[in-house]
């Protein structure tokens, strides 16, 4: 008889730890989402959205991280402007946002994506890399439920565009507690901000 009485319990609690999953899950993407809009809102009148047929970018193995919601977008200057190279072109930004559904998920995305970082690379927790052949200027804001990843061809980079560009997307996406990687192109590597501890060797 206890048995018989206790399966409706055991259904309700099944049913409500589930439907707590699911809000949480819709809670992290719709955040995402509307951070995604009020970025983009400040951007319409100087760039073009495009967001179909993306192919992804070198950056590594994020890709092969099971989010639970991942948005590839890339914004295309409207004007023209002298590139490093001495052209007029139309600058290129692609991102790269992903949710995951909760924070041990994204621990573990991050943690298997520095074993398979950008051109293969292995990167440690805090640890500056000087030389990062073929790296692209790249910045990436890591949150509990999120990673951000923000690239542009060499061609583009100076460091007051980058400067500008970093207080622009950490702005709309980042918040007390996002840990901030920085690429120059072909390097350095920095943390910088609320770096990890470089002895850790868990998640975090």
């Amino acid at each position: 008889m206890r048995s018989t009485l206790a399966l409706p319990f055991l259904i309700v609690l099944i049913l409500t730890t589930s439907s707590g999953a699911f809000a949480q899950n819709d809670s992290i993407v719709t955040a995402l989402k509307s951070q995604l809009d009020g970025f983009l809102a400040l951007r319409e009148e100087g760039y073009e959205l495009r967001d179909l047929n993306m192919s992804p970018r070198p950056i590594g193995g994020i890709y092969d991280t099971d989010p639970l919601w991942h948005y590839p977008f890339m914004l295309k200057s409207k004007e023209r402007t002298a590139n490093n190279l001495g052209q007029q072109s139309k600058s290129r930004t692609y991102f790269d946002l992903f949710a995951y559904a909760n924070p041990l998920d994204r621990q573990y995305a991050l943690k298997y994506w520095m074993e398979n970082f950008i051109e293969g690379e292995e990167i440690r927790p805090a640890r500056t890399v000087r030389n990062f052949r073929y790296a692209l200027p790249t910045l990436i804001l890591i949150n509990p439920q999120s990673i951000i990843v923000a690239n542009m061809a060499c061609k583009y980079f100076s460091d007051e565009q980058f400067e500008a560009w970093r207080e622009d997307i950490l702005k709309a996406f980042g918040a007390d507690e996002t840990m901030v990687i920085e690429i120059r192109c072909d390097g350095p590597l920095e943390w910088t901000e609320n770096p990890p501890d470089p002895k850790v060797r868990g998640l975090f």
